[in-house]
């Protein structure tokens, strides 16, 4: 049905849910009709923008944060570290990289394994307490426990999406949905048996997709009516799926017993298939996928190993790095890569790009559509210059060369030659003076703009035309 009228909105928009914006920019063409798109390769590729080479990747930081760190997430500038030696939740101002510090922490349990974070609040599950924790993390310096809610037997992990929880179980082989609207009264409104031993899940546009490491499968779940959920998708993805990551039409699940990462199509969320894969090698841990790229660590290697997933179909190793002995999962925010070490107890901060081939941002506003282009000019110590013979004067060929200088203190000329000039020049006799010289024919027009206003043009002397004075 087409609409009757248009819908303007005055001041701020949220999304509540969804991934419409997944990667990409809303945006309207020249008659104010939105649409979403994407921000590829083409613009986080170059320049100032993360580039598409990790070709530098190397550590940038690390901070000591207890014994056996296990699980980290990234939100704004702080990360959040659930360690399973201490039992607590460690709040990480990251807003220097290379100087990561603990801004607060909080005790939660006994076996903390996993954590979301949405606003300013942090949900993590604790194995043996078989509960889900509410952190209020507003004041980084000061977390505070507001709530918490009995989930069961060995939950394992969390996902968030709106004002639900999502929660899958080991033992019992179950997924559950909290409302938490009210972070301090988190309650239950739905459950759903989906298999023996689901590991790990993500939520998006109303599907919960999660991995089985018993029955080696990825399960894509209806959860748009939490009372009333159902499995719509199944696909089996080899032994000992340990996570799943969602973005736009494709899942990335991490395979611990096969050692590779497999790219898996959702577009058809009950028809999941496999669109790609690539052999890692060792113990992989939980990955993360920002852009192009997804993030996994081995922690038999004790590595962060980047992988280009730009055609999913055929994913490439782009980059490898090591980071300590047994890092246990990663979080990437920016140019950043963040990974909790649990030999070395510390959180390693990783540089995952340098700039190279500046490109800048192209925007149509006829279509809307964001591109990009090289950069002609280049910048090398205090000097600017151009490579390509293109400044913006309609040609690469001009017939003179122009020349820009600072003739006095008070006086600007441009300068085709030393006999053809024009200048503006500024004194407290005459204010300001427009002056143009072709020697050739002594031909000197001239405007003066001061405390009377004054046009003289003819040969040598320039004769005065007119005078404007009050």
């Amino acid at each position: 049905m087409a609409p009757e009228a248009r819908l303007h909105v005055a001041g701020g928009l949220k999304l509540q849910d969804g991934s419409q914006g997944d990667r990409r920019v809303l945006t309207s063409d020249a008659d104010g009709d939105a649409s979403w798109q994407d921000m590829g390769t083409s613009i986080f590729g170059n320049g100032n923008l993360p580039p598409g080479d990790p070709s530098c990747i190397s550590l940038a930081g690390s901070l000591g944060i207890g014994v056996s760190p296990w699980y980290v997430a990234v939100s704004g500038t702080h990360a959040y570290v659930v360690e399973t030696g201490s039992n607590d939740l460690k709040v990480i101002d990251i807003s220097d990289p290379t100087a990561p510090f603990v801004s607060g922490s909080v005790g939660i349990g006994t076996s903390p394994v996993h954590l979301a974070v949405s606003g300013s609040y942090v949900y993590v599950v604790d194995i043996d307490d078989e509960d889900l924790k509410v952190i209020d993390v507003g004041d980084p310096g000061a977390p505070v426990l507001v709530g918490s809610l009995a989930v069961g037997l060995t939950p394992t992990a969390v996902a968030v999406s709106g004002n639900l929880a999502y929660v899958v179980h080991y033992g019992p082989g179950s997924l559950k949905v909290i409302d938490i609207s009210d972070p301090s009264a988190p309650a239950q409104i739905g459950s759903l048996s989906i298999g023996t031993s689901p590991m790990y899940l993500e939520v998006a546009n109303n599907y919960a997709y999660v991995v089985d490491n018993s029955t080696d499968d990825l399960k894509v779940i209806d959860v748009s009516d939490p009372g009333a959920m159902s499995v719509v998708g199944v696909l089996s993805v080899g032994p000992s799926p340990v996570s799943v990551n969602i973005r736009g039409d494709h899942a990335y699940v991490v395979d611990l017993n096969s050692d590779d990462v497999k790219v898996i199509d959702v577009s058809d969320p009950s028809a999941p298939s496999l669109a790609g894969s690539l052999i890692v090698g060792g113990e992989l841990r939980p990955a993360t996928v920002s852009g192009n790229f997804a993030y996994v660590v081995d922690a038999d290697a004790g590595t962060l190993n980047v992988i280009d997933v730009a055609d999913p179909a055929a994913p490439t190793l782009a980059a490898s790095t090591p980071v300590g002995t047994y890092p246990t999962s990663v979080a990437v925010s920016g140019n950043h890569a963040f990974v909790p070490v649990g030999g070395a107890s510390e959180l390693k901060v990783v540089d995952l790009f340098c700039a190279n081939d500046p490109h800048q941002v192209v925007y149509d506003p006829v279509t809307g559509e964001f591109s990009s282009a090289p950069t002609s000019w280049q910048v090398n110590g205090d000097n600017v210059y151009v490579t390509d013979e293109r400044v913006g004067i309609g040609t690469d060929s001009p017939s003179a060369k122009l020349d820009v200088r600072d003739a006095s203190a008070s006086e600007f000329r441009l300068s085709l030659s030393n006999s053809h000039w024009s200048k503006l020049r500024f004194s407290s006799s005459e204010g300001l003076r427009i002056e143009a010289k072709n020697e050739g024919v002594e031909f000197r027009p001239m405007l003066l703009i001061g405390s009377e206003l004054r046009f003289m043009s003819g040969t040598s002397t320039t004769p005065e035309r007119m005078r404007l004075a009050s």
